[in-house]
């Protein structure tokens, strides 16, 4: 061990015995003195100092009063800062830094950052040496690169090669992966998405949620948006509001807002539609319209314009392309309408054959009510009213019963 003291011009190596109720202190004999010495020129309140000739590769050791601990090539705190720990050629924290921990040569190079994380060469650099420059603060950045740029960013996680790399500000963003969150500027905040390219060019992106490869690969500025799986609104660029889970999911969204899209390539062709639900494997996934429901695999996957449909169950409307304002419920119900409009199809297989039309069940369905149905009988809704030859005599072979059900 080494006890130092500020104002002791000669350090000479001595050897503690704690093991015994009173320490004592033994001289070393053989010891190859290395280049060790107070340099008030150089270093602040008199730090301790061990340059490349202690055998540390051609870089040194700097510790001072401050809690200051730097080891490599041109560290330095002649600004002032404390409890700092920097390790790596070039890396240091000049500008009263203030709890920041530093791995890698150059990073935090020009920062006047405090309690920053930085690991990984250039990783929170600033841009110049200018003081004020770079006051990144309770950030974390890993990775060549890593927050290079950053500029007044404040509890930010950049994870990745380049991951945040000409980040000019911005608060609660968490990025992981390569390129991720490359340009997020200071009005963006509250972003979190992991995965290869993900918001590689949002600017001033807002609450975002992301998870998979290039997912919000072209998000410029869109806000409140969920992607999970590979390429899931990876062309979304200022939508808001979309939930995207599957992979390639939503893939082709550009401005459309409002969206549910659950499912292998669910939604796959909706670019600027808006207010979609779409769930199941190639539900609608055709469709470039608006205002469409899907629940089931296939359901709805050949729609391209329709709108306002309503389709729930396996193949539920499937071949529906240009038909509007449907409702099909049940296993391929409405399968073979493909431009018909204002239908509804309850039961499997049940089908249709023109608009405006109801059809409860299959050709083979028996349809029970316990209730007679009411049909409406309205001046209003009828046409080529004329008078009845049925007359009195019809009305008396009428029998009224009354029943009860069994």
């Amino acid at each position: 061990d080494l006890i130092v003291w500020k104002n002791l011009i000669s350090i000479k190596p001595l050897r503690v015995y704690y093991e015994l109720a009173t320490p004592y202190f033994e001289p070393v004999t053989e010891f190859v003195q290395p280049n060790i010495k107070l340099d008030y020129a150089t270093t602040p309140y008199g730090a301790l100092l061990l340059d490349s000739a202690a055998g540390l590769g051609g870089g040194g050791i700097v510790a001072d009063e401050n809690n200051n601990l730097a080891v490599g090539t041109t560290v330095d705190f002649k600004n002032g800062g404390a409890n700092n720990c920097v390790v790596g050629a070039g890396a240091k924290c000049p500008y009263n830094s203030l709890m920041n921990t530093v791995v890698g040569s150059d990073a935090m190079h020009n920062s006047n950052g405090t309690r920053n994380t930085a690991l990984g060469y250039g990783a929170l650099m600033g841009t110049t040496a200018t003081l004020g420059d770079n006051s990144a603060s309770r950030c974390v950045a890993v990775g060549l690169s890593a927050m290079r740029d950053a500029y007044q960013n404040s509890y930010c996680i950049y994870i990745g090669a380049y991951a945040g790399e000409q980040t000019s500000g911005g608060t609660n963003n968490v990025q992981i992966g390569s390129n991720a969150g490359k340009y997020l500027n200071a009005d963006s905040t509250g972003n979190c998405s992991i995965g290869h390219n993900t918001m590689q060019v949002a600017t001033s992106a807002k609450w975002n949620t992301g998870l998979g490869g290039s997912v919000f690969a072209a998000l410029t500025t869109a806000e409140q948006n969920v992607a999970v799986g590979y390429n899931s609104l990876s062309k979304l660029t200022t939508g808001t509001g979309n939930v995207s889970m599957g992979s390639s999911c939503g893939g082709k969204v550009t401005t459309g807002s409002n969206n549910v899209l659950i499912g292998l390539w669910a939604g796959n062709n909706v670019t600027t539609g808006s207010w979609n639900t779409m769930v199941g494997g190639n539900s609608f996934s055709n469709a470039t319209s608006q205002f469409n429901t899907g629940l089931g695999f296939n359901a709805g996957n050949k729609a391209t314009t329709g709108s306002n449909n309503t389709f729930v169950g396996y193949a539920a409307g499937s071949k529906v392309t240009t038909g509007s304002y449907n409702t099909a419920i049940g296993h391929e119900a409405m399968l073979d309408n493909t431009t018909y409009s204002y239908c509804a199809s309850v039961g499997m297989h049940s089908q249709v054959t023109g608009d405006n039309q109801i059809q409860l069940g299959g050709s083979g369905t028996t349809p029970y009510a316990y209730a007679a149905l009411q049909v409406r009988s309205d001046a209003r809704d009828k046409a080529d009213i004329e008078d009845s030859d049925l007359g009195l005599n019809f009305i008396k072979r009428l029998r009224p019963v009354k029943y009860r059900w069994d």
